[in-house]
């Protein structure tokens, strides 16, 4: 049997609004007829949370206790193609800087098995802040537009295998 892999070359990412339902691959779908492509992605970075520990050590023993405790967000460091005429993706990313609101953020993975007949991919949904936004100009390269968003809400993974309506 050979190793899945996954190439990341394909994946795309949507900006939807605050409030959209985005609770099933349906509704995803649904969303995305209305969503706004993010263009020419160069990096998307990782889409992580994790928990805070506490570590417990006694002194007459050697053994050790650990306490999982709230969760923490990430962020994505998103690196773009500079794109002035994107009025789409690139502008509202930039005007939620600018107006410090949220979107909710639908990335789709390049994989489509087969689950029956219905090809789903894998979904990643997440709401998101942008806490940083410009240009990178360099010479000998292209100009690079860069922004952070803020992980705002635990990451869904909405897997391939799931069926389209659940």
């Amino acid at each position: 049997m050979s190793i899945k892999v996954i190439e990341s070359q394909g994946s795309k990412a949507y900006l939807v609004a605050v409030g959209t339902d985005l609770s099933t691959v349906a509704k995803i779908v649904t969303a995305l007829g209305t969503a706004k492509e993010i263009g020419d992605i160069n990096t998307i970075g990782d889409v992580t949370s994790s928990r805070n520990v506490t570590e417990y050590k006694v002194i007459d023993k050697d053994e050790v206790a650990k306490s999982l405790g709230s969760l923490s967000l990430g962020n994505l460091p998103i690196e773009l193609m500079y794109n002035g005429e994107d009025t789409l993706g690139q502008k509202d990313l930039r005007d939620a800087y600018n107006t410090n609101t949220r979107r909710e953020l639908i990335i789709k993975l390049n994989d489509t098995p087969l689950t029956g007949t219905v090809k789903n991919p894998t979904y990643i949904t997440m709401q998101i802040g942008s806490s940083s936004d410009g240009v990178a100009i360099a010479i000998d390269q292209a100009v690079i537009y860069k922004t952070v968003l803020e992980i705002c809400s635990k990451p869904v993974l909405c897997s391939a295998a799931i069926v389209t309506g659940k």
